[in-house]
């Protein structure tokens, strides 16, 4: 994965160029960044995080928010990542971006309990669930 798109990441000049990449054609992915080319007096640049589920918990809602902020601060702040040398699992990935970009021990120990919860009760479910990207039971019997 960081081979393919680091490059082409690196090598943007521009933020339309990024959007591209980012988002093509659409607002609608985990992280919009297309309201950076929108232009006038009511238009703002801002970054649209659109990653989380509905929630009413406020210590999710909390956290996430928590998150975004470190993560855009700490992306700032600090110069790029190199490039992952081997192919890793997302227990990795997540691991380095806790680690090296968010750099905060709360949230770290958060996820990553919230993402053992899901792990452990794979038995009961399925991989999307023990990996936090959905559960495969629920949308194999809603195509049922």
């Amino acid at each position: 994965y960081s081979e393919d798109i680091g490059p082409l990441l690196a090598n943007c000049n521009r933020v339309e160029e990024l959007a591209e990449w980012m988002c093509p054609n659409d607002r609608y992915y985990k992280l919009n960044i297309r309201p950076f080319l929108e232009s006038g007096d009511r238009f703002k640049p801002t970054i649209e995080f659109r990653q989380h589920s509905s929630t009413y918990n406020k210590l999710k809602i909390k956290n996430w928010i928590r998150f975004c902020m470190s993560f855009v601060h700490n992306s700032a702040r600090l110069g790029p990542p190199g490039h992952m040398r081997e192919e890793v699992d997302d227990h990795k990935l997540f691991e380095h971006m806790m680690m090296h970009v968010v750099k905060d021990r709360y949230l770290r120990g958060y996820y990553r309990e919230r993402r053992m919860k899901f792990y452990d009760e794979k038995e009961n479910c399925c991989d999307g669930c023990a990996h936090g990207d959905g559960c495969d039971a629920r949308v194999s019997k809603s195509e049922d």
